[in-house]
């Protein structure tokens, strides 16, 4: 563990966390491309939390795309906190979370 005035990861685990998070958002571009230009049903994340919420689009490809790289994720870091935009946050002990906005971020 690094202390307080040092990196968390050294220049060759930066390295390999870039290369494993291609590496999951190439996996998960087959998903995404099978509703490539189809028919989509969009539904809203925001019912039911309050009035005034503003429309809060989801659809099916965004849910699947998350999930898939949150099975990679946890295969590849099982110790990582996962932030995801569909699916929220997965608390962990680690200082070190990825963050997933499928689709469109």
């Amino acid at each position: 563990m690094a202390d307080a005035g040092s990196p968390i990861l050294g220049p060759r685990e930066i390295r390999e966390h870039l290369e494993a998070a291609v590496s999951v958002a190439e996996a998960a571009g087959p998903i995404a491309l099978r509703y490539f230009r189809s028919e989509l049903e969009v539904t809203d994340k925001s019912e039911g939390k309050g009035k005034g919420e503003a429309f809060d689009p989801v659809t099916r490809a965004d849910r699947e795309v998350e999930a898939s790289m949150r099975s990679d994720l946890a295969r590849l870091f099982p110790d990582y906190g996962v932030l995801g935009e569909e699916e929220g946050e997965l608390v962990s002990e680690s200082p070190l979370r990825w963050v997933i906005d499928p689709i469109d971020g």
